[in-house]
């Protein structure tokens, strides 16, 4: 892969949980090129983020169906967003010694390790308005906010691990976590939501403001829950097997969940697709979690992404 070294680096985020191996857990899944996150640029460029047998990691472009170009890491990277093909922040860490990393055209900055105090102890979740309006969550309920110059730690009485973060606009922004946590920020401060379930909730990601899906696992790699959110309360749309680590969409009628099952020694993928009136699952031939996935604007298609350098396109 070409790029240029980032000297840099950040480390690999090994938090214990009970998810399916993947940016929420201790699970490494040594032994190759692992794909853990990505993102979607509007002229339709994807980064995939990842790291190299829990020794080195990196920020691929890549068409959907195979890289073309990258930076490299000196240690793994586990989530990505960004504003541009060229403009992305990424997080990753050790279990209390996390890095935040932020990559532009002219430089690479870095919070964390010998590049400055870390905004939050452990971060799991990333998301952002705009690159001056970026929010890091992790363990023990952790917010941070980055303004453009520098990240401020945000109050919030609820302390469960948070694991992802959306937002329609930088007062809109919902965060999820275990044990069904909630969160919503209107601008000025978090408050906890009610929640219709106690299972542990993984990503989470809206069309609107009024059009939010959080989805997780009921019983670890075996059971999942998808909540929908109407802009008045939260509520219970969908439950089967698997168990759900990555949501997103293009619009109210075009959404993927994916996640997976353990059965023993195997691992079957799964993949939802919501019409905006149903919930179907479809075939995958992924023989492995898949932790998280893109789709298109256009919405024709989505691409997923999982250990093993599991990268896979396909049309709705």
């Amino acid at each position: 892969m070409s790029g240029s070294t980032i000297r840099k680096a950040l480390l690999l985020l090994a938090l214990a949980s009970t998810t399916a191996c993947g940016p929420s857990s201790a699970c490494k899944c040594d032994g190759g090129d692992v794909n853990a996150s990505i993102w979607g640029a509007d002229d339709g460029t994807l980064l995939v983020a990842g790291y190299t047998g829990g020794d080195a990691g990196f920020v691929r472009t890549s068409t959907g169906k195979a890289f073309v170009d990258g930076d490299l890491f000196e240690l793994p990277v586990w989530r990505i967003w960004g504003s541009t093909a060229s403009d992305y922040f990424v997080v990753g860490g050790s279990a209390g010694s996390a890095s935040v990393a932020h990559r532009t055209a002219q430089r690479v900055q870095v919070w964390g390790q010998s590049g400055g105090t870390a905004p939050v102890t452990s971060a799991l979740g990333l998301w952002g308005a705009s690159t001056d309006a970026v929010f890091v969550v992790g363990a023990g309920g952790a917010i941070a906010r980055f303004d453009g110059l520098g990240w401020t730690a945000q109050d919030n009485a609820v302390k469960e691990d948070l694991r992802d973060v959306w937002g329609s606009a930088a007062d809109d922004v919902f965060a999820v976590g275990r044990h069904g946590t909630l969160l919503h920020f209107d601008g000025v401060s978090w408050a906890p939501h009610e929640s219709p379930t106690t299972a542990d909730l993984n990503a989470v990601w809206g069309s609107s403001a009024t059009d939010v899906f959080a989805v997780g696992e009921t019983e670890a790699e075996q059971s999942h829950v998808i909540l929908h959110y109407d802009g008045e309360a939260w509520s219970v749309v969908h439950e089967g097997a698997g168990a759900l680590l990555g949501v997103h969409g293009s619009a109210a009628d075009r959404v993927v969940a994916v996640g997976g099952t353990r059965n023993g020694s195997s691992v079957e993928a799964v993949v939802l697709t919501f019409d905006g009136s149903e919930w179907s699952e479809l075939s995958s031939s992924a023989g492995t979690f898949l932790w998280d996935v893109w789709v298109s604007a256009g919405g024709d298609r989505y691409t997923v992404v999982g250990p093993r350098e599991t990268l896979e396109a396909q049309a709705f």
